[in-house]
Order: structure tokens, then C-alpha cells, then sequence
């Protein structure tokens, strides 16, 4: 596995990172330790979780969290891990209403901590934002935590550019850690506006050109589009998120594109678009590879592996960036 060194901190983390949404719930204990330790051996070190994460399954509370607690402890390799979680993130059934308060951040740092079984976390992210609130008040709070040991450093997840650009703009100000990773919707397809949840943020063309200007790292969830591309070039009917949420003639080009590119680099389409997120040129970018079994883990792997060219790195991922969000 290739790593690469976050900007503006110490960390190195693979080109790849774990996500775990489904994590101890629809994919059971056994098999999600199977896949957090095909991870590690193939190199990866960069786990993203959240304390929302699998709570919209009836049941325990922040499964992900506590499963990912339990395979730490039982693999003794908190130290060999960069470890990423979030809170903030709104109830599933009121996500119009934000749970921002530094009371609720606090809380679900803490629940974070105690659930994965650590002292300190390496990225703290807000799971989402509330423009209702001052993003200085907001940056307060994460530097209280940061201040605190609870985290070595924190990012922004669903933040929209101009929001981090104020946050930066404050920190600046006021001689504040910056925050040093935005966490948001990228990958080589252009999604469906319609059918995206609202409070998502996305990558869109003037998002793509502050990243670019700012050199702000940039963990890229849905990075392989819920397997659109893959499904296309297998033949397999298409799971009904990855239907609404990306098909459409836009994508249907790029995927003849990736089809050719594949041919070129010697590798599947289903790397290549693993590949072309890792290899962005212009600022360090980390897709989030969502597996459900050990070979989806090993297929992603090659992906963050491949170096793809910055002239195709550009032509896929310029030709899926919506203009206006």
C-alpha cells in the first residue's frame, strides 16, 4: 500500500480509507473483522467511523464504534491506525434540526472515545453543518477538544466551501488549529441533485477549485458511486440507491471512458475508479472504499494502489463535477 502525508499534519495514511457505515450490522461481527483485518494487511491504516454510524438499524447504538473498539483490542493495533470519527450528525428522523450545541458535541466525542475503547482520536469531523450557526463558535468547540486530547486534529464532513473557507478565515483570526480535512460526497460520477439527501454536500466545480487553490485534504465518501460503474461493467442489475442516485446519460459516457482507460492501465474499471480519486492531482484526496467482503477489500486496494495520469485523472473527474450545486 502507498501513503501519503496529510497536509498540514503528521499523519501518513494509506491512499485508501475503510469505511464503516454497515459495519457489525448488515454485515455481521465475523465477516466485518474479516474485512478491518484484510484492511490492515494489505496496508491500509486509515479507519472512518461515526457514533451515528449503523443507528438507523433498530437496536444497540453505534455498533460501528463499538466493533471497531472491540477488534482493536483484541488485535492490540490502536498504535498502527490512523482513527477517524464524527459527531454532530442530526437525528435520522429530524435531520432539519441540527444537534451542534457544544453540549451535544462534547457528548458524542465522549460516547466516540468510550465506544472505540481510546484515549484520543487522530480526526475529529462535525458530521454536518448548521449555517445558522457562526462557524467561529463552531471552530471554538473543536479547538476546545483538540486542546482537551480528545483529538489530535479535526475536519468537516457535508460543509459546503464557503463555510469551511469562513471557519479557516476565523482560526486565522484568532490563532485557532485550523481544520485540516473536509469529508464529502466525491467520486468519478455526477449524482443525481434530485435524489440526494439534503444535507449531504457534494463536490461540484467551484468546490474542486477552492480544494485545488487551498491544497485542503479531502476524504471522498461514495467514492465508487454505490458501484455504478462496476455494475455496469459486470452486467448486474444496478441496487436501486445506485439507479436514483446516478444514472443518467452523463455517467453512462463516463463510464465508456473508464471502460477505455481500464484497457489502457491494464486493470478493471472497478480499480480505476478507486484509482482516479486516490491519484487527484490537485489536492491529496482519500476515497473511502465501502466493502462488503475480503475481495471487494483486495480489488480497492489495487485501485489506491494504481497511479493513474494526471491528464486522465482530470479528464474523468472534471467531466463529473456538477457546474452549480
Amino acid at each position: 500500500m502507498k501513503y501519503v502525508q496529510l497536509n498540514k499534519t503528521e499523519l501518513f495514511v494509506s491512499r485508501a480509507a475503510i469505511g464503516t457505515d454497515s459495519i457489525g450490522t448488515y454485515i455481521d461481527e465475523t465477516e466485518s473483522k474479516n474485512i478491518l483485518d484484510s484492511f490492515t494487511e494489505f496496508g491500509g491504516n486509515l479507519i472512518d467511523t461515526a457514533v451515528s454510524y449503523a443507528d438507523w438499524v433498530p437496536g444497540e447504538k453505534s455498533r460501528s464504534e463499538k466493533l471497531i473498539g472491540r477488534w482493536m483490542k483484541e488485535k492490540h493495533n490502536r498504535d498502527k491506525l490512523v482513527l477517524s470519527t464524527k459527531g454532530g450528525c442530526p437525528n435520522r428522523n429530524t435531520m432539519h434540526i441540527s444537534r451542534l450545541s457544544r453540549e451535544e458535541i462534547n457528548s458524542d466525542m465522549d460516547k466516540s472515545l468510550m465506544n472505540l475503547g481510546v484515549d484520543y482520536v487522530d480526526i475529529y469531523f462535525l458530521h454536518r453543518d448548521d449555517k445558522s450557526i457562526a462557524a467561529g463558535e463552531l471552530m471554538e468547540i473543536l479547538g476546545e477538544l483538540t486542546a482537551a486530547g480528545k483529538t489530535r486534529y479535526f475536519g468537516l464532513s457535508n460543509w459546503s466551501a464557503e463555510r469551511i473557507a469562513e471557519a479557516e478565515k476565523y482560526c486565522g483570526e484568532h490563532g485557532l488549529n485550523m481544520p485540516v480535512v473536509s469529508q464529502i460526497q466525491f467520486s468519478p460520477a455526477r449524482p443525481n441533485l434530485e435524489c440526494i439527501e439534503s444535507t449531504l454536500e457534494m463536490m461540484n466545480a467551484d468546490a474542486f477549485d477552492f480544494y485545488s487553490r487551498e491544497k485542503m485534504n479531502v476524504f471522498a465518501f461514495s467514492a465508487q458511486a454505490k458501484g455504478y460503474f462496476s455494475k455496469l461493467d459486470m452486467g448486474i442489475p444496478l441496487s436501486p440507491k445506485a439507479q436514483s442516485r446516478y444514472d443518467n446519460e452523463t455517467n453512462k459516457e463516463i463510464y465508456k471512458l473508464l471502460k477505455a482507460m481500464s484497457a489502457d492501465y491494464g486493470c478493471s474499471v472497478t480499480e480505476l475508479v478507486v484509482a482516479v480519486t486516490a491519484s487527484n492531482p490537485e489536492f491529496i484526496t482519500v476515497p473511502i472504499i465501502g466493502c462488503k467482503n475480503t475481495e471487494q477489500v483486495r480489488t480497492s486496494i489495487r485501485g489506491a494502489e494504481l497511479e493513474i495520469s494526471a491528464e486522465d485523472t482530470i479528464r474523468v473527474l472534471k467531466q463529473g463535477l456538477i457546474v452549480h450545486n
